[in-house]
């Protein structure tokens, strides 16, 4: 059975077993600080390179209508807007969706609001607006459309949202499905890789909501002790602290927006050093 062996002290599946399973084992949006802590994993604003990271951007007609996407009070033209943005820096959506791996097998389907992958080489980058995490937490605590609970069955109504206070972040910027997303992104790229013992950097970016002011990019280099606790978790595996950068890349000036990201997407090596004009 998947938990009749012994994992070594220590290991990912010890630490789990010594917690409540039922707050552990559970999908990735309604991770918390706790996984934050048992996978040793830490959000770090403000990193100095990347907000200082610049690029020239040769503009192109129609480029200027973006941050009018971007900073859209609907959701669906603020997706446009990243779809457009990395469409001129030559990526191409695959999908919403990612796969979680734990022990050999899919135990999540991670939704976000597109991977893209880079024309010119093998780099992936996440985009979610957090508004879809909000609405994914929401599905998931109270459930679909139209199996809502009956606005009499007080007890049940409480105990939802008394989960809702629970699992919601303190500040949304760190919110632990980030981590969720970057990880499953990772064991992604980590299946089209030929070495597996280098460290691996997942990226995403992020819209904070309608009429966002700013844009955020998250970078994390995973050493592959890391992401070996999750295909042997009941091994010990000595890891460092992993952080989570951030920084904020504001959309109120159009052409230091694309040269920001574009710097951005160069030093974590979203993109290609040939990409640079």
């Amino acid at each position: 059975m998947w938990w009749a062996e012994r994992p070594e002290q220590g290991s990912l599946r010890a630490i789990i077993q010594a917690h409540s399973r039922k707050c552990i084992l559970v999908r990735g949006i309604a991770w918390t600080g706790i996984h934050l802590r048992i996978l040793n994993v830490r959000f770090l604003p403000g990193d100095e390179q990347l907000a200082n990271a610049r690029s020239m951007w040769q503009t192109w007609p129609g480029e200027i209508a973006v941050e009018e996407y971007l900073r859209s009070s609907l959701r669906i033209a603020q997706n446009t807007g990243i779809r457009k943005v990395l469409e001129l820096l030559d990526f191409y959506n695959l999908g919403p969706s990612l796969e979680l791996d734990f022990d050999g097998r899919v135990v999540d389907v991670v939704h976000t609001d597109g991977i893209f992958k880079s024309d010119t080489g093998d780099s992936c980058i996440a985009y979610v607006n957090l508004n879809t995490v909000t609405f994914l937490r929401r599905a998931y605590i109270w459930g679909a459309r139209g199996a809502q609970l009956s606005p009499f069955n007080t007890p049940m109504i409480r105990l939802r949202q008394k989960k809702q206070r629970r699992l919601t972040p303190p500040d949304l910027a760190e919110d632990p499905y980030i981590l969720c997303i970057l990880i499953a992104l990772a064991q992604k790229q980590l299946e089209d890789r030929d070495q597996t013992d280098e460290p691996l950097r997942a990226s995403l970016l992020a819209l904070p909501g309608a009429r966002a002011s700013h844009l955020y990019f998250y970078t994390a280099c995973f050493p592959f002790s890391f992401l070996n606790k999750f295909t042997e978790p009941s091994l010990f595996l000595e890891c460092p602290t992993v952080s989570i950068s951030y920084v904020k890349i504001p959309l109120d000036k159009p052409e230091e927006f694309l040269c920001h990201l574009k710097g951005v997407l160069l030093e974590t090596d979203v993109l290609g050093a040939e990409e640079e004009s």
